[in-house]
């Protein structure tokens, strides 16, 4: 902490170079702030992570009951309770006042108010995930962590590294959301609760694998319909080049990037 700043937690990009069809901009900042809290906490997010996605095959939108999921394997088996508000915030005043109990905030923002997006800045809707680390008293700018100021688009360059960002990008960046989207995901924070640090990394490895074995979801394994139906169409030639194409990214869950 400085005179002129206030840093609550010294959090860096702590996991290894994923590229962006391994890792989209909604998981990262979740394994970013989970391995802060306790080492593998955030590969062992990211592992069921990539489990469930097997049984939404197809779906740009995670259903709820997967959401619901992975917040119970947070709060009850990493032991860390998602504290989310929904609710309209004053952003400003809500991203301060957490930030001064010591609470990093994960919190989204719609692309389309980002004056330095290349892509998305008043041409179409993107939802993001940033992480909020800090907050200048005296310019009134929040400390991020973030890729999006890097002005790239390799798949290789999704480290993240301090970003500054306005109070007024931030506020528009938080209206823009809620405007075009709802309001899930737009606050979030993490308090250790009695389960923290409990599990071994044998309990928490099986836990995740029964979800494979034993899926709650209610979801089939639909990546394997899929490859039969290609298969048949394939052999009797009922397939063209562009239908071939978007099937093939459907399976492969191929999805636009950030």
């Amino acid at each position: 902490m400085t005179c002129k700043e206030k840093i609550i937690i010294d959090i860096e990009d702590n996991t290894r170079q994923y590229y962006l069809d391994e890792v989209t901009c909604f998981e990262k900042p979740f394994v970013v702030l989970l391995n802060d809290y306790k080492n593998k906490y955030g590969q062992y997010f990211l592992l069921l992570c990539k489990i469930l996605r097997v049984y939404m095959y197809g779906n740009n939108d995670v259903s709820d009951d997967v959401k619901q999921c992975l917040r119970l394997f947070i709060r009850d088996i990493l032991g860390l309770t998602p504290i989310e508000r929904q609710e309209e915030l004053d952003i400003i005043s809500a991203l301060i006042q957490e930030m001064e109990k010591g609470n990093i905030v994960i919190s989204a923002g719609n692309l389309y108010a980002l004056p330095y997006s290349e892509i998305h800045y008043h041409v179409d809707n993107w939802p993001h995930l940033f992480i909020y680390k800090g907050y200048n008293y005296d310019t009134k700018m929040f400390r991020i962590l973030d890729n999006i100021h890097m002005h790239t688009t390799k798949y290789k360059d999704l480290r993240y590294s301090d970003f500054f960002l306005s109070e007024d990008t931030v506020r528009k960046l938080y209206e823009e959301q809620g405007r075009v989207y709802d309001r899930e995901f737009g606050f979030v924070v993490f308090n250790k609760n009695e389960y923290f640090g409990v599990k071994s990394d044998r309990q928490i490895v099986l836990t995740i694998l029964r979800q494979l074995c034993m899926p709650k979801t209610g979801f089939k394994y639909r990546q394997i319909v899929k490859l039969i139906s290609l298969n048949e169409a394939l052999i009797n030639g009922s397939i063209d080049n562009r239908q071939l194409k978007d099937l093939a990214k459907k399976i492969l869950n191929i999805r636009q990037l950030c």
